[in-house]
């Protein structure tokens, strides 16, 4: 082993001198992402009505005002929007039902403040249109009162989402919704302008032709200018899956709201389901994601700064329902939070801060999820997950709550590929596993000197950094 020692060394020397990072192997000097959720624990959700209960969607916000995140949830083919109340330890327990009479079919719903009172208000994407309750706040007492009765706005047929975003800038949100339409007839989406106290005009129709069958809708400044543009996802029945972009003509002279133009179609692949905002690589502009429900790919659409969006594709299971953006570890990268439908089961895609992703974490939901939704149940300072479960074929759904649990960043040190606080056989296997070339995605954490290539260099780091961390 001797003659070897000095071409080793050699090596090690070069490594060494041309990556900054490593100052000492005995110094916690990288970090890790513990990425981890409790069991689920699983909500079952019933409801009255001729069709079996189908839980579509879940949102979280504070309804009551007593500081703890609520949960709701939409069904599918009923009437009912149920309401799961905060315990105030991250536990959740019945607080009735909000009924939409004679206006089945709630999918999408979103909590947003639409009448500038300070209390979170309702809004569904409903069979009849954009359906909206308004929130009505506590009495005297300090009991709250629960959402008002239904004021309904007619948005074509079959409603698939519903957004809301401030389109006119006069301070309160604007509701979008996208028409899914019948049969050869035409459809597009409606814009339904906020009066500023929670009602909402008559609805202003963008026609997108025949068969159009518009499903998911975005608002969202793309090109910096403070109005936002609206995406809508369609899956038509003759060019099939079209990204929709319109430019926001903002408010003439007068400050009367010009629209919106229409700008260009990206065709993408096909079942598409979902479009979700985020800004993707950390660059301070807003790109897109959205999820294909039958097929093995998500595609973003990314943004050269300008607003002009370039899509791009990446390889994920099949049957995804929802890519949903959130940071899960609190580091300001956004990440993703991915519904696969055929194996039940809710994965976390961790952002490197460069926009590429690594399945950290793959939980157990209910049966056949739809949606997820976020927000810090237990006030511990992270965020917790919520998927809404349909369990067709039956007359119930539930939400499942994912207690998050992560410890977030880690100190270790440098070579800790695995992050176990040792640097040993695991660690060469990564750098083995990994070798080649590497522009990003599971490979950087074995790429130690970060020269966009995993090869004899870091594995001479291993080496050095053998033994414990922080010995």
């Amino acid at each position: 082993m001797a003659e070897h020692m000095p071409m080793r060394d050699a090596l090690l020397a070069t490594c060494l001198a041309t990556t900054s990072i490593f100052a000492s192997t005995s110094v916690l000097a990288d970090t890790c992402d513990n990425i981890d959720f409790e069991a689920a624990e699983e909500y079952y959700v019933t409801a009255v009505g001729q069709f079996s209960a189908f839980i579509r969607c879940v949102a979280a916000a504070d309804v009551d005002g007593d500081g703890a995140p609520d949960v709701l949830a939409s069904d599918r083919y009923g009437e009912e929007i149920g309401i799961l109340l905060n315990d105030g330890s991250g536990g959740l327990v019945p607080g009735g039902s909000v009924l939409a009479v004679e206006c089945e079919a709630n999918r999408i719903i979103i909590l947003e403040d639409l009448n500038g009172d300070g209390w979170v208000d309702l809004a569904s994407s409903a069979s009849a249109g954009a359906a909206v309750f308004l929130n009505l706040g506590e009495d005297s007492s300090g009991n709250w009162l629960g959402f008002g009765e239904l004021n309904l706005y007619p948005s074509g047929y079959e409603p698939h989402w519903i957004d809301a975003a401030d389109l006119d800038l006069d301070g309160d949100l604007d509701l979008l919704v996208p028409d899914f339409g019948e049969v050869g007839f035409d459809t597009g989406f409606h814009v339904f302008l906020n009066n500023g106290d929670g009602t909402f005009t008559d609805g202003i129709l963008y026609n997108l032709g025949l068969n159009a069958r518009c499903i998911s809708i975005i608002g969202t400044d793309l090109d910096s200018d403070g109005y936002p543009e609206v995406v809508v996802v369609c899956s038509t029945l003759t060019a099939g899956a079209l990204a929709h972009v319109y430019d926001n003509a903002g408010n003439d002279e007068k400050g009367v709201w010009s629209g919106l133009d229409y700008r260009v179609a990206h065709l993408m692949d096909f079942g598409v389901c979902s479009v979700r905002a985020m800004d993707r690589e950390n660059d301070g502009d807003t790109d897109l994601v959205i999820a294909h429900r039958s097929r093995r790919t998500m595609s973003f659409m990314v943004n050269d700064g300008t607003g002009q969006l370039e899509v791009e594709e990446i390889a994920v299971p099949p049957y995804i329902e929802l890519a949903e953006p959130v940071d899960i570890n609190g580091d300001g990268a956004m990440d993703l939070a991915v519904v696969i439908r055929n194996i039940d089961e809710l994965q976390i895609m961790l952002n490197d801060g460069d926009g590429l992703f690594t399945t950290v974490a793959a939980e157990e939901t209910g049966k056949d999820p739809k949606f997820v939704a976020f927000a810090d149940l237990d006030d511990d300072g992270d965020l917790d997950g919520m998927t809404a479960n349909s369990y067709p074929g039956y007359d119930f759904g539930s939400i499942t709550v994912h207690e998050n649990i992560s410890t977030g960043f880690v100190g270790t040190c440098v070579g800790d590929i695995t992050c176990d606080m040792r640097v040993d056989v695991l660690d060469m296997l990564e750098i083995i596993g990994h070798w080649g070339p590497c522009q990003g995605g599971d490979c950087r954490a074995s790429d130690l000197n970060e020269d966009e290539i995993v090869d004899v260099l870091d594995l001479l780091l291993v080496l050095d950094m053998w033994g414990d961390c922080g010995a």
